[in-house]
């Protein structure tokens, strides 16, 4: 899904997040346009992964507009084996497999 200014696609894609794998496409802070596969269910991330059982994630449709105004949402990279920040600003396009 390409993702526009429009925030309304950014609730879906947070249901998105927090119960599978979604392949994002944004841009990064120097400007370049990277790829990565990234979650928020505990299903793929680590054990040795502290973060998903924080309480800034226990619901973050509760947390939408802080996120969108913040600007910042941290996701698990499956690509990179770590924790990532995504600007909602900056996030171009996402899908699920």
């Amino acid at each position: 899904m390409t993702f526009n200014s429009d925030s309304s696609f950014f609730p879906t894609f947070l249901e998105k997040v927090q119960k599978g794998l979604v392949d994002v496409r944004f841009e990064k802070a120097d400007g370049t346009q990277t790829n990565r596969k990234v979650t928020l269910s505990p299903t793929w991330i680590p054990d040795d992964q502290p973060g998903v059982q924080q309480p800034e994630y226990e619901d973050l449709m509760e947390s939408l507009d802080t996120i969108l105004d913040q600007d910042y949402l941290r996701v698990y990279s499956i690509t990179d084996q770590g924790w990532r920040t995504i600007k909602p600003s900056k996030l171009i396009s996402w899908f699920t497999g």
